[in-house]
């Protein structure tokens, strides 16, 4: 184990190495530079924390060689995202064009983010009693009616996205940004998800960096969420409420909670095979569940479930646990979270890691071409871009994507003070 963390840690000193080199020449980070830090922060530290200052957590246990071969699937699965990335930068059909929509769009969105903000408070007034708030397992129940519904919370944070980028652009229309930002974050902190809540509020210093490309925004919004997390732990977060646990301890098991997805993977790769997984009730269960994603069940009653409840009701009694009051999969309102590394590996097993993996990386161009061409989605497209090894498409889909399109349409339906908006990055010739 040793000779792994010293892999492990030269590893990520030598990506650490390749991006701060960049970053100090003030280079805007790519939308690929956000997917190798989202390799860092949700693999490679985690790795040797965990390692080092928890060697006997209660995880998934494996052996050193799974470890080994997670170790491989990382840096194989990255390098074939990179390849993708790289042989489709001049293929025409990822590239996007700037559209002119009506103002009627934008005023539409506006009245629906007003209405939202509406039923927002309405939530805050009748449904949660602050002085008997315990923990987040209850805010999510709160949205659990809503349904593929859900997904209109969202809008308001593309709207702020929106006017954060005109603040820190245009240096106006502060004040909206503000009330927005303000909505964005009422409406995340509802749905119960401790890491949504601390990338919205990344919003404004991921903004502020790509107009000034300094480290000062970085590190404020490092600073930012350094205190969201931990007043978040302490008060909300249900495996961290009443933890008599130092700070360093704390922040350790902070680490495995939140970011680790190191096990996971582990336990994709003891129960898979070349193409399929013993988790899954058959190939591409979760892609297609994804697909159906918007469609309701009383319409598509076929579609199934998501592939981390399958993982979570399945990898619970190998690692011991037992799920009071769920017998089926049905029952089951949660999963353990993972990115499309395992999430690949579950539907297709290890064939599916490899063309999942170059399809990412196309994905990743696409992204990098909106941001050429629109920088106000830079904030959202980097967070997308680190979250490809945390979250699966289907919570990508479902949380991310809507902030980006209703971003892009207000920005396509608005004023324009000039008639390009990618100088930027290209001029800085980040679009390669």
């Amino acid at each position: 184990m040793i000779a792994l963390n010293i892999l492990n840690l030269s590893f990520m000193a030598l990506l650490a190495f390749v991006l701060g080199v960049k970053f100090f020449k003030k280079k805007l980070f790519t939308a690929f530079d956000f997917f190798v830090i989202g390799i860092i922060v949700y693999y490679l530290i985690p790795f040797s924390a965990t390692e080092i200052f928890l060697p006997d957590r209660n995880t998934f246990q494996t052996t050193v060689e799974t470890k080994v071969y997670t170790f491989l699937v990382i840096f194989v699965s990255t390098l074939i995202a990179l390849v993708g990335y790289k042989m489709t930068n001049k293929v025409k059909l990822l590239r996007v064009a700037d559209l002119k929509l009506f103002p009627v769009f934008k005023q539409f969105i506006g009245v629906i983010s007003i209405a939202i903000f509406f039923y927002i408070i309405w939530i805050y007034i009748t449904k949660i009693d602050f002085s008997n708030l315990e923990h987040n397992m209850q805010l999510r129940e709160l949205l659990s009616g809503l349904g593929p519904f859900a997904v209109l919370l969202q809008i308001p944070n593309g709207l702020a996205l929106y006017y954060i980028y005109r603040a820190a652009k245009y240096k106006e229309n502060y004040k909206l940004a503000t009330i927005w930002m303000i909505v964005a974050l009422m409406t995340t902190f509802i749905r119960g998800e401790r890491t949504d809540l601390v990338f919205i509020a990344l919003f404004p210093f991921l903004a502020w960096y790509f107009y000034k490309k300094t480290a000062k925004p970085i590190i404020v919004g490092i600073v930012v969420i350094s205190i969201i997390l931990s007043i978040y732990s302490a008060n909300f977060k249900v495996t961290h409420i009443n933890n008599d646990e130092g700070y360093g301890q704390t922040a350790i098991k902070m680490i495995e909670d939140d970011f680790d997805r190191n096990w996971v993977t582990w336990a994709a790769i003891d129960n898979a095979s070349l193409t399929k997984s013993e988790l899954l009730p058959y190939r591409g269960s979760g892609y297609v569940y994804t697909l159906l994603g918007y469609v309701p069940r009383s319409i598509a009653p076929f579609k199934g479930y998501n592939s981390p409840q399958w993982f979570t009701l399945n990898i619970s009694p190998q690692m011991g646990y037992t799920l009071y009051g769920v017998s089926d999969v049905s029952e089951l309102d949660w999963g353990y979270a993972f990115g499309f590394q395992v999430e690949s590996i579950l539907n297709f097993g290890f064939i599916g890691l490899v063309v999942v993996s170059f399809f990412v990386g196309v994905a990743l161009r696409f992204l990098q071409n909106l941001l050429v061409r629109f920088e106000v989605l830079y904030p959202i497209i980097a967070i997308m871009a680190l979250q490809f090894s945390a979250l699966t498409s289907f919570t990508l889909m479902t949380i991310h994507l809507p902030i980006l399109v209703t971003a892009l349409i207000i920005y396509m339906s608005s004023d324009r003070k000039e008639t390009s908006t990618h100088s930027a990055f290209a001029n800085a010739a980040l679009a390669r």
